[in-house]
């Protein structure tokens, strides 16, 4: 995974301490660290040329554990 080159807000490693059994070993890293901030946050992406791109944006919740604490 490559580093976020622009980072906002502020990133942790909290969901490291929880198993993900459900998702793809090649994405296990991307579902134990998180990025939050209390303002909206944007990502930029460096397109090199033209042309059509598929974007997958992945999220995990890792914080809130319980029902109605999300």
């Amino acid at each position: 995974m490559d580093e976020d080159q622009h980072p906002i807000g502020i990133s942790s490693d909290y969901g490291s301490r929880y198993a993900f059994p459900n998702a793809p070993l090649e994405d296990q890293k991307l579902y134990e660290t998180e990025r939050y901030h209390n303002g909206d946050l944007t990502y930029v992406f460096d397109i090199a040329q033209d042309g059509d791109y598929v974007v997958v944006l992945k999220f995990s919740e890792v914080y809130f554990q319980s029902a109605g604490e999300k």
